[in-house]
């Protein structure tokens, strides 16, 4: 994947993607480590990160956009992730979040990714389909879904 555009919203690096083959929009914030960020509390990058996510969705005002929030410099994902995914929740956002870091993703059916992520994701994300960026394919946004259809 190309990035086509890029911008920086409340200090998370913001790209736009081509995805071959997929009709949607894809955006992939940069989620970096937290001690790039020490100087930010947890429950503020949580919010900043959740607001950078919505933004990008009303920006792309359609059901086939997908998000990737992929954690960059880190082989965990920080907790601020987990509190923006909480925060997208609660505002169902229309487009489709996929979290990548160290080579899995949270839509991976052997993900190495804690299940509560997961899971989590999953029920933030709308019903329908999102892009795999390491994969690069579409694939369902809720977890158990089979790809028939797709």
């Amino acid at each position: 994947m190309v990035p086509t555009r890029t911008d920086a919203a409340a200090g998370f690096k913001v790209e736009a993607l081509d995805a071959p083959g997929y009709s949607g929009a894809v955006f992939r914030i940069a989620c970096p480590r937290m001690q790039d960020l020490a100087a930010v509390g947890i429950e503020a990058l949580g919010a900043a990160l959740g607001a950078v996510v919505e933004d990008a969705d009303r920006r792309v005002g359609t059901e086939t956009a997908t998000i990737v929030l992929e954690v960059v410099d880190a082989t965990i994902v920080p907790l601020y992730v987990d509190l923006a995914i909480g925060h997208l929740r609660d505002r169902r956002v229309r487009a489709g979040v996929i979290v990548v870091c160290d080579g899995a993703t949270t839509h991976d059916k052997d993900s190495t990714l804690p299940e509560a992520l997961c899971a989590s994701v999953s029920a933030a994300n709308r019903h329908g389909a999102l892009w795999h960026p390491l994969r690069a394919r579409i694939i369902p946004a809720k977890l158990g879904i089979g790809t028939e259809g797709l």
